[in-house]
């Protein structure tokens, strides 16, 4: 190398080490938001999964026979009659 060389290369070392970690920050930066966009797309497609993510509907359809289903709704209709006694009650008693 020539001293013009050497010289330029001195005074301008600074420009040249920066230009390198900005180019080395912006290919980390782009590694990462690949790595982030590929994550998000395995989220996505989890999220959306209804193997994974069923509604409660489905999962009583194939969870709960039809018995058991109809059994659980009785008994929830007669305690709702019996909270409607009791508070019927319980407000007849504050009235008087």
């Amino acid at each position: 190398m020539t001293v013009q060389k050497i010289d330029w290369l001195k005074r301008n070392f600074i420009t040249l080490s920066n230009l390198i970690i900005l180019l080395v920050l912006f290919a980390k930066q782009v590694a990462w938001h690949q790595e982030a966009d590929d994550k998000h797309e395995i989220f996505e497609e989890h999220r959306i999964s209804l193997s994974v993510h069923m509604p409660l509907e489905e999962k009583i359809k194939i969870f709960i026979t039809r018995n058991e289903y109809n059994e659980m709704g009785k008994k929830l209709d007669l305690i709702n009659v019996k909270v409607d006694m009791l508070l019927n009650n319980e407000l007849s008693k504050n009235t008087k």
